[in-house]
């Protein structure tokens, strides 16, 4: 996290597509970085966050009970991101999938491959969820819309 989700980090990348020289600068070496860093600008402000570490980690699998309601945190990265962890709450038949699922739009995979990103959707379709909470786009199913 404090690799990949530093508040500190993207605020320099703002502050610098904010500045004009820099911004030129960052055009010429990488357009994608400036047009990023400037829908960042647009729609977030990072002013005011600071990163809070976990105090609980772990390697593959964690299971809490919060109130009588099992959930599991499974490890299934990388695949969009280092860290991804989908949720899946087993009553429920609700997976919260994060940036593993992106419906109705694009994916992108920053660090991951593909190989691991389909044995993350093998998965899902094992846990068999009525719902899938994506990371991007509407509810949806293993099979598409929720019933």
């Amino acid at each position: 996290m404090k690799h990949v989700a530093n508040p500190e980090e993207i605020k320099k990348l703002l502050d610098g597509v904010a500045d004009v020289s820099t911004r030129q600068t960052l055009q010429a070496l990488h357009p994608g970085l400036v047009a990023a860093g400037m829908q960042l600008r647009e729609d977030y402000n990072f002013d005011g966050i600071e990163l809070v570490l976990p105090t609980t980690v772990f390697d593959t699998r964690y299971e809490l009970d919060l109130d009588g309601t099992e959930v599991h945190l499974i490890y299934v990265g990388p695949c969009h991101q280092v860290g991804d962890t989908i949720i899946h709450v087993p009553k429920e038949r609700v997976v919260f999938a994060g940036d593993v699922i992106f419906r109705q739009c694009t994916p992108m995979g920053w660090v991951g491959s593909y190989e691991k990103w389909f044995q993350c959707l093998d998965l899902i379709v094992q846990l068999n969820p009525e719902v899938i909470v994506p990371g991007h786009g509407p509810l949806c199913g293993s099979k598409g819309p929720p019933r």
